[in-house]
């Protein structure tokens, strides 16, 4: 039986390629990314959406409205329209910390 050669290296010269690797990856991303945002618009987009003449917050109690139906003819149990409730306190919540109009 001959032992032949092997060709894993060891833990630390590991270690020390993959941590190599992520910095050199960082540095790579952040060129990338450096002449714009790619995030810039998209609260404006959120707010017209889910504000108060948005649709997303209608197909969203629209949602919760069906899903607590389907769940109260499974459950028989009342305190599943509790979610159509919270969901619109939150958003309500949600906006005014966020100072936008809801």
């Amino acid at each position: 039986m001959s032992k032949g050669i092997t060709t894993e290296m060891p833990k630390s010269y590991r270690v020390l390629r993959n941590v190599c690797l992520g910095i050199g990856l960082m540095m790579v991303c952040q060129y990338a990314f450096a002449g714009d945002d790619p995030l810039e618009g998209t609260g404006k987009a959120l707010f017209a959406t889910l504000g108060a003449s948005g649709m997303g917050r209608l197909f969203l109690y629209s949602a919760e409205g069906v899903v607590s139906i389907a769940s109260f003819i499974r459950t028989r149990n009342p305190m599943v329209f509790s979610g159509i409730v919270i969901l619109s306190v939150f958003l309500n919540a949600m906006f005014k910390m966020l100072a936008v109009p809801a």
